[in-house]
Order: C-alpha cells, then sequence, then structure tokens
C-alpha cells in the first residue's frame, strides 16, 4: 500500500495557537477548562495524523447556528446543515474552508454531547468521534496536495454532477475519516457503524420510491432526482463509513457478520461490493494518484445505484439534463 501519510507518535501536529470558538457555556472559566480538555486529545490526535490545516474549531450548544456561521472563505458555498435521519444525528462536521488562499478545515462539535470528555477518564467513544473529524483534516490535506486547486474549487454545473459529485464526495470523506480514526476506536465502533449503514440501507428502496410516487403528481424532476439520489447516496456513505473502520483495523466486509449478512441478502449487495473494490484501490494509491478522474468510479457506482432505482438522468449540455423515471408497479401512486 502508498505511504498513509500515518507515523507512530510524534511531535503534534497541532497547530498553535489554534483558535477555539466556544458558545453557550455556563461560565468562562467552565469554557476555559472545557477547551484545555479538547485541546489535549487533539494534540495526542496530532501525533498521529495531520493537523496541519486545521484552521478552527467551534464547540456549541446550539450546534445547527455553529454549523451556519461558518466562515467558509468563498463565496456560493451552500448553508452547512446537520444530519437528521432516523437512523442518525449529526453531532460533529468538519467542513472545508479557504483561508488566504490555502484549503484548510474548520471544526464543529455539538457542545452537548462532546463536553463528556471532562470526565477525569479518557472517554474512549468520545475520543474516537474526535480522531475521525481529524481525519478529515488529516486527508483534505493529502487530497490539496496531490490535487491543487481542485478542493473548494469545483462547481456542479447540473443536477446530475452535483448528485453523483456530492454522493462520491460523501463516500471518500468518511470512508478515508473512518479509516484513519480506526486506530482509536472502540470495540463497538463497527457494531454501532454497521447498524446506521443497515438502517440508512434497509429502507432506502422504499423512501426513494415514494419520492417518485409524489413525483407522479407534483413533476418536479429536481426535487425527485435530488431526493431519490440522496436516498441511495446515503446507503453508499454508510456503507463507506462503515468500510473505511474495517480496512483500518485490516478487516474486510466478511470479518462483520451482522453487515455481511445483511449485504448479502439485500439489493444493495452489488453496489456495496463495487464501492468496497474501488475504496481500496484508491486507499492502496494514497496520495499517489495520478488524477483526479481516478475518483471517478465512485460516480459511476452511485449513478448505477440511481439507474437500478428507476431514475435515469442523462446530460443535455453542461447546464441541461434529461431525466427518465419509467413507470413501474412500485413508483405508481396508490
Amino acid at each position: 500500500m502508498a505511504e498513509s501519510g500515518i507515523t507512530a507518535a510524534a511531535p503534534s501536529t497541532l497547530p498553535a495557537p489554534l483558535p477555539v470558538t466556544l458558545s453557550g457555556f455556563e461560565s468562562d472559566e467552565a469554557a476555559r477548562t472545557f477547551a484545555g480538555k479538547l485541546q489535549a486529545y487533539l494534540h495526542v490526535i496530532g501525533q498521529y495524523l495531520d493537523l496541519e490545516r486545521l484552521d478552527a474549531v467551534s464547540v456549541a450548544y446550539n450546534y445547527p447556528e455553529a454549523l451556519a456561521n461558518v466562515d467558509r472563505g468563498l463565496g456560493g458555498t451552500a448553508t452547512l446543515t446537520a444530519t437528521s435521519a432516523s437512523y442518525g444525528l449529526g453531532v460533529a462536521m468538519t467542513p472545508a474552508v479557504l483561508r488566504n488562499g490555502v484549503v484548510k478545515a474548520h471544526m464543529v462539535y455539538d457542545a452537548n454531547v462532546v463536553r463528556g470528555i471532562e470526565a477525569d477518564e479518557i472517554n474512549r467513544e468520545l475520543f474516537h468521534l474526535i480522531a475521525h473529524e481529524c481525519g478529515h483534516v488529516h486527508d483534505l490535506k493529502a487530497r490539496d496536495e496531490a490535487f491543487p486547486n481542485v478542493l473548494m474549487q469545483t462547481r456542479y454545473s447540473n443536477l446530475r454532477r452535483n448528485v453523483l459529485g456530492s454522493t462520491a464526495a460523501a463516500c471518500w470523506d468518511e470512508y478515508a475519516a473512518s479509516y484513519f480514526s480506526a486506530q482509536f476506536s472502540i470495540d463497538e465502533t463497527a457494531d454501532n457503524l454497521a447498524e446506521l449503514f443497515i438502517g440508512a440501507a434497509r429502507d432506502a428502496r422504499e423512501h426513494a420510491n415514494e419520492s417518485i410516487k409524489r413525483y407522479r403528481r407534483h413533476g418536479d424532476i429536481r426535487l425527485v432526482v435530488s431526493e431519490v439520489g440522496a436516498e441511495y447516496g446515503n446507503t453508499l456513505k454508510f456503507a463507506a463509513y462503515l468500510l473505511g473502520q474495517l480496512h483500518g483495523l485490516g478487516m474486510r466486509l466478511a470479518d462483520h457478520k451482522a453487515a455481511n449478512d445483511f449485504v448479502a441478502g439485500h439489493w444493495c449487495a452489488e453496489f456495496v461490493n463495487r464501492l468496497d473494490v474501488a475504496l481500496t484501490t484508491l486507499m492502496a494509491r494514497y496520495g499517489e494518484w495520478s488524477d483526479i478522474t481516478e475518483f471517478s468510479i465512485l460516480e459511476t457506482i452511485a449513478d448505477d445505484l440511481l439507474k437500478d432505482g428507476g431514475v435515469t438522468v442523462t446530460e443535455i449540455s453542461d447546464e441541461e439534463v434529461y431525466a427518465q423515471i419509467p413507470f413501474t408497479a412500485e413508483t405508481m401512486p396508490g
């Protein structure tokens, strides 16, 4: 495998000073105490992962507001929103930001969750949560160095590219972060990620078909492609989380019985197995990729899954697309 960038314990790569913004804490003293704990966690992780590109950290009790307030440093970027689904709620995010022409990362945490690190004993579950976000920082630097002037510069010119590109990016981002943070994980991590994946995949087809049924009435192509793309995109994204965790520990999907049994009997098997191969191949060439097009295989898998779900989107031009959504018994309104 190509050099991953992970080394044995070494001087920490955590930037100093590191700007930390804390919101909603009961007192300045409580905020300072927490900030010291958080920086201690980050310092240790920075001995194993490259945190040079970490720009700042925000921790807030109003997590959605903190996300929305992140200055991305570039106009035209979408407002950040927390993941909210029946199978999981987002409590941390590390978006890319642009600072003086350099792509960096800004961590955002939900204080309701991460204040658990203030306990006397190290909270291994939160240690891993923080390490996962550090994995994003580590990977951001590697990809920006491999493909200068690409991160944060991509503008999807049409609906098809947006849906497929967003899915592909999410798959790699979460796979890499899970892979690099696996060394900090606890025994239950793989089980928790398997539960998230199964929760996302189990009802994805039913939910996507319901979106298509609604489309039969409202006729909004952009809405239905976005909704169906999100359902199937989440199936791939949460599979990527799990695969990253397993691969980071030198394991395969077959080593996790519950996830493997679910995939074996589910329609997603073909796509998860293809995703497994694609991500393994990309990680084996980590940092030595010859061209950004190597990652296009992830878009191909997302496109094929979308088609399998009954939605085919074809580009007419750079700006226009044509969508075909054939009538089937599963997608006809009752």
